[in-house]
C-alpha cells in the first residue's frame, strides 16, 4: 500500500512537471551531453561511493567488527545497487544488514543502528554543505560562519554528553543506546567517519559539475553546492518513489529562483539520476562475486 502511495505521488508530480516544460528540450541537453566529461562524473561519483563506504567502515570499527575495508566496502556497494533498483529506499539497506549479519555474526538491531548512524551523519553533512553554499553565494559570511560553528558546537557536545555516560544498561533502549556510545566515544573512529563522509559528499556534489559541462547548462558552477543537497535531501524524504518526479518539481522552484530555463535544471535532475543508476550497477560485481562464493 505504501509503496503504491509514493508510486501515485511520482506519477503526480511527473504529470504536473510534464505540464510546465518543454521535455523536447530536455532531451536536447541529455542527448547532446559530452561522453569526456561524463567519464569524469561518473570517476567522481565512484570515489565518492568507496568515500562513503569508509564513513561506514569507521562507524562498524567503533563497535568492534573485525571486517577489513574491503568487505565492508563490497557490501556498501550492494547496498547501492539494491537501493537504486529496488522500489523501496530501504531494500539495499536490508541486504546490506543481512551481509553484514551473515558476516560478522553479529545481531540484527546492532546492525541496523549502524547503518542509521551512516546515513543520520551523511545526510547531516550534505544539509551542512547545502546551508553553508547558499550563505556563501548571498554573501552571508557572518552567518556562515555560525552554522558551521552550530554544527560543530553540537557536534562536541554530544560527544561530551556521550562520554560521561558509564552503563546503559539493559534491554531495548541498551540495544539502540549502545552502538551510539560505543561510536561517540570511539574519537579516532569518529573523525575518521565525519571526514570520509565529508569527502564522500563533496565527491558525490562535485561530480555535477562535470554533468552540468557535459549538457552545456548555463548554470553558474558554485549553484551546484546547493542546489545539489536540496535534490538529494528530497530524494530522501520517503513520500515519493525515490524521489522521482518530486525532484524534478523542486528543479522548476529553483529555476525560478534563479532566473533559468526550467528545462536545465530539469535536464540535471534526470541526468543525475540516470547517473546514480549507471554508477551504482557497480554493485553487480561485487553482488555477482559474493553469491559466485557462497554457492562454493
Amino acid at each position: 500500500m505504501l509503496l503504491a502511495v509514493k508510486l501515485a505521488v511520482s506519477l503526480l508530480f511527473i504529470w504536473f512537471v510534464l505540464r510546465k516544460v518543454n521535455f523536447t528540450g530536455v532531451l536536447e541537453h541529455l542527448w547532446g551531453a559530452d561522453p569526456m566529461q561524463l567519464l569524469w562524473a561518473v570517476a567522481t561519483l565512484t570515489a565518492g561511493g568507496f568515500a562513503g563506504a569508509a564513513a561506514w567502515f569507521a562507524v562498524l570499527k567503533s563497535n568492534r567488527y573485525a571486517l577489513s575495508y574491503q568487505r565492508v566496502a563490497t557490501i556498501y556497494w550492494c547496498g547501492m545497487l539494491f537501493n537504486s533498483f529496488l522500489p523501496s529506499n530501504i531494500g539495499g539497506d536490508l541486504y546490506k544488514g543481512y551481509l553484514l549479519v551473515k558476516g560478522s555474526g553479529g545481531g540484527a538491531g546492532r546492525a541496523a543502528i549502524t547503518m542509521l548512524l551512516d546515513r543520520l551523519i551523511n545526510l547531516s553533512v550534505l544539509v551542512l554543505i547545502g546551508i553553508m553554499s547558499l550563505c556563501l553565494t548571498l554573501s552571508y559570511y557572518r552567518l556562515t560562519a555560525l552554522v558551521a560553528a552550530l554544527y560543530l558546537g553540537a557536534l562536541v557536545w554530544v560527544i561530551v554528553m556521550a562520554r560521561k555516560q558509564q552503563d546503559v544498561g539493559e534491554g531495548r533502549v541498551a540495544r539502540v543506546v549502545g552502538p551510539l556510545l560505543m561510536f561517540l566515544k570511539d574519537g579516532p573512529c569518529c573523525a575518521a567517519t565525519f571526514t570520509a563522509a565529508l569527502l564522500s559528499q563533496g565527491l558525490k556534489i562535485g561530480c555535477h559539475i562535470f554533468l552540468i559541462r557535459s549538457l552545456g547548462l548555463d548554470l553558474a558552477i558554485n549553484s551546484v553546492w546547493y542546489v545539489i543537497p536540496l535534490f538529494g535531501v528530497i530524494s530522501a524524504l520517503p513520500i515519493s518513489f525515490g524521489g522521482i518526479g518530486l525532484r524534478e518539481y523542486a528543479a522548476l522552484w529553483v529555476a525560478g529562483a534563479l532566473a533559468l530555463l526550467p528545462e536545465e535544471l530539469v535536464a540535471l535532475s534526470l541526468a543525475s539520476h540516470l547517473l546514480y543508476l549507471a554508477v551504482n550497477a557497480l554493485g553487480l560485481l561485487p553482488f555477482i562475486w559474493i553469491s559466485l562464493r557462497d554457492r562454493h
